[in-house]
């Protein structure tokens, strides 16, 4: 559990939700098509770690979904309260929560697994997800395998616009197989302009140690489906992206 540990997406979640959070959400909706809305029906309870700002949420609530929001960051979650008022959120971390009541289904999703740097983390995060799962629960979520770590991550880009402007730079050592992305915004605030700087920082993980790690943590059936070859979901996006189906068997 968190308490009052700063995130560095406290200071970028408005930013995240402008920006990232809604096109990232509609291009993914083939693989929840999929994946997901066969196994749980309309009015099921599903758990969101790693919400952001609630751009999923406000989809899935809007096709008959419960959801109970989780995210490390009080930023996203005061913005997604904002979004999605009839939700539960709670302010926890993916690697160590518990929640009272099992749900239906898990998801998480734009490679926020990939922000867990450790494998303990990650593991920690399937068996914390495991116990939240009631029987026959099942998790959906996705990851960048090491694929998703190349050209494009070396790259920077900025823009200027009327009310804000934001500087990225990427970069990924092979060596430590980190990635980081360093973001500069300045928002206008009155007459001023608010600076915050921020880096998020991912590591890949491949299908088998994740698919490894799924079975330690108690899920025996583990399903993975390549975002571009088993799923057809085109766009840089799904560049090495791989979503997983795992079930809980009552």
């Amino acid at each position: 559990m968190l308490t009052g540990t700063a995130s560095p997406f406290d200071d970028f979640a408005w930013f995240y939700d402008r920006h990232w959070a809604a096109p990232f959400e509609q291009w993914q909706r083939p693989a929840l098509e999929r994946l997901l809305f066969p196994k749980i029906p309309s009015g099921s309870t599903i758990l969101d770690l790693c919400c952001g700002t609630g751009s999923l949420g406000r989809y899935l609530t809007a096709l008959g979904y419960r959801l109970f929001g989780i995210d490390s960051s009080e930023g996203m979650l005061e913005i997604a309260r904002q979004n999605l008022p009839e939700a539960r959120f709670m302010l926890a971390d993916a690697s160590d929560f518990a929640i009272e009541h099992c749900v239906d289904a898990a998801t998480c999703f734009f490679d926020s697994l990939n922000n867990l740097l450790d494998s303990n983390c990650l593991q920690n995060a399937f068996h914390c997800v495991y116990s939240a799962l009631a029987p026959s629960g099942v998790f959906v979520f996705d990851v960048n395998t090491g694929a998703a770590y190349g050209e494009r991550w070396n790259r920077s880009a900025c823009e200027v616009l009327p009310d804000h402007a934001f500087f990225l730079r990427g970069g990924f050592d092979a060596t430590s197989r980190i990635g980081h992305t360093q973001i500069t915004t300045f928002r206008r605030q009155g007459e001023g302009w608010r600076r915050a700087d921020s880096e998020l920082r991912q590591r890949p993980w491949e299908i088998a140690e994740v698919e490894r790690m799924l079975r330690s943590a108690g899920f025996n059936d583990v399903q993975p489906h390549r975002a571009q070859e088993d799923l057809n979901m085109s766009g840089h996006y799904g560049i090495g992206r791989v979503y997983f189906c795992a079930l809980k068997r009552g």
